[in-house]
């Protein structure tokens, strides 16, 4: 178990590294060790990772596939915090938008908007406000638009994510990695 948490987090660095390829490699390794001992955690987050992999790429049925693996193990291991799968269907509306497929993208967001709505994941919150609002300007409802910006706004201002104060001037949507 050990081998699989280092290739995960030799992934994780190479990642933020730019170094893809090596990072696939990686996840793999982790991936591979993580379904010999039937670690489901292990698995869960290793696929999520190589979820945004493949999303970082614009692979985005790819990272769609490993998106619906996690679901599967998220959706069946109820000791999994609502968090987690809060922050996987804003992966998944993330993905619905880029391939234009709004109203998917829609029940997604509100999805992870309702598991995170009690949630002491703010700057997870912060993000879906964020992807909420992007998607409602693409459905011309301004009014709403302006509610999820202003939401995302005020957390932003509130608690002082470095992370999303980078992405909120972009008019696409964002999604977060777990930790």
């Amino acid at each position: 178990r050990g081998m699989a948490h280092v290739e995960l987090n030799r992934g994780r660095i190479t990642l933020l590294e730019g170094q893809w390829e090596v990072t696939q490699a990686h996840f793999q390794k982790s991936l591979s060790i993580f379904k010999t001992l039937n670690d489901v955690k292990g698995l869960d987050r290793t696929l999520m990772y190589l979820g945004y992999l493949t999303y970082q790429r614009s692979d985005f049925a790819g990272a769609r596939n490993y998106f619906e693996h996690v679901k599967n193990y998220r959706e069946n291991t109820p000791h999994l915090q609502k968090d987690a799968l809060g922050r996987l269907f804003n992966a998944l509306g993330v993905i619905d938008f880029y391939e234009e497929k709004w109203e998917n993208s829609l029940e997604h967001f509100q999805q992870s908007l309702e598991l995170l709505q009690t949630s002491t994941d703010l700057e997870s919150l912060a993000l879906v406000h964020h992807n909420l609002g992007k998607l409602y300007l693409i459905f011309k409802e301004l009014k709403r638009s302006k509610t999820h910006i202003f939401q995302r706004d005020s957390l932003l201002h509130q608690y002082h994510f470095p992370a999303l104060k980078k992405i909120s001037d972009f008019n696409k949507p964002a999604l977060i990695l777990d930790e």
